[in-house]
């Protein structure tokens, strides 16, 4: 039977020791100097914005609590089932913790969370990552000399791709060993094409270099890899690990010709490597927020301005919010699904962390707990 019940007052406030008699307001204050001058008719509403940030720090200086910064980071994306249990499991750290959810419920169990799991994540639809290289293998019975014709039909069949390759003879048959990326730009028309793993697009590749070397030449495919750490797993597998030197080849861009570059490392493959420009795509599940205040902060209080600011900023979202107070300063964490129940999209960028950071420390300043979403230079510091 799943543990899921409707929060509480009192449960949340036991999570926290030593916090008893402390009350929460369930209001939201969007204009933190507006509502502190409509409280204190000495205090004016300033018209510029230098004069609303002197405003708010005289005001928010003048609480019992220190003034701080408020801290809202957005630590990391990731997607599947396996991952997002992992996250949940370090939100419940020792197992004492207890997790709220969007509409209230709450979870006091790991397993009771992973029934979230299962609504969150839809393996019939689940978008798999990119794959963005591929390593493979040409041989052909033909003579030393054609080194330099395998070489040339690189150019010819992955123009517009970035690949690596090392070269030699031995056995009476030359080889080729080479990695290249599963995109290519077009110079004249922009678009981006890409190589799927399907056994139609290896068949194209296998007659374009059979056309170009006008030779029989056995192709052979070692697998396909995602992201930049995939690029770094084949191309150290196509050095041996920086001992044998490769060749790299990278498309022209605007502007600029064809850059070939020889590495003869793992340093300088690595700096090559990191300019392949892959237009790599990673399914994103869920985000994961952190909040933090200073020690000191009233816990309870905080975890409710949290909240409320989760309520505010993600409405349509379904998250996942926990507190913690096995730290020395105050911790909360949340994890929010990426869809939205309206089909809305999450994808935060710079303008929407200011908006959270300004949304908490509406909420937070208006339960007593003065936070400044920039702290500025020479804001006076009060110690509780």
């Amino acid at each position: 039977m799943t543990d899921k019940r409707a929060a509480s007052e009192e449960e949340i406030a036991g999570l926290f020791q030593g916090l008893d008699g402390l009350t929460v307001r369930r209001r939201s204050v969007r204009n933190v100097p507006a509502a502190a001058a409509a409280q204190n008719p000495s205090v004016k509403t300033a018209s510029s914005r230098a004069e609303r940030g002197l405003v708010e720090r005289t005001v928010l200086s003048k609480s019992g609590l220190a003034v701080q910064q408020a801290i809202v980071k957005l630590t990391h994306l990731t997607h599947g089932r396996q991952s997002i249990v992992a996250l949940f499991k370090s939100m419940f750290g020792d197992g004492t913790t207890l997790a709220c959810d969007h509409s209230g419920v709450t979870f006091g169990t790991l397993q009771a969370l992973k029934v979230v799991v299962d609504t969150w994540v839809d393996e019939a639809d689940y978008r798999r990552p990119s794959k963005d290289v591929f390593r493979f293998r040409l041989t052909t019975p033909e003579g030393p000399e054609i080194r330099e014709r395998l070489e040339k039909s690189l150019h010819e069949v992955f123009a517009g791709h970035c690949y690596a390759w090392t070269s030699g003879y031995e056995n009476d048959r030359a080889w080729l060993h080479g990695v290249a990326s599963t995109s290519a730009r077009d110079a004249a028309t922009g678009k981006t094409r890409r190589i799927a793993d399907k056994e139609l697009d290896i068949a194209v590749i296998r007659e374009k270099l059979q056309g170009a070397l006008k030779a029989a030449v056995h192709f052979e495919l070692y697998g396909f890899d995602h992201g930049l750490t995939g690029l770094r797993r084949q191309a150290t597998a196509l050095t041996r690990a920086g001992t044998i030197a490769a060749r790299s080849v990278r498309p022209a861009e605007a502007g600029q010709s064809v850059s070939v570059v020889t590495f003869t490392d793992r340093a300088s493959m690595f700096r090559e490597t990191r300019l392949w420009p892959l237009h790599s795509r990673t399914p994103r599940d869920v985000a994961h927020i952190l909040f933090c205040a200073k020690e000191g902060t009233p816990a309870l209080v905080y975890y409710e301005a949290v909240r409320e600011m989760l309520a505010i900023e993600f409405a349509s979202f379904d998250y996942v919010c926990s507190p913690h107070t096995d730290h020395r300063n105050i911790f909360a964490r949340a994890t929010v699904r990426m869809g939205s129940r309206d089909g809305e999209r999450l994808n935060p960028r710079v303008a929407d962390l200011k908006r959270w950071r300004q949304t908490l420390c509406a909420e937070a300043t208006a339960r007593g707990i003065p936070l400044l979403s920039n702290m500025r230079k020479g804001t006076p510091r009060q110690e509780p």
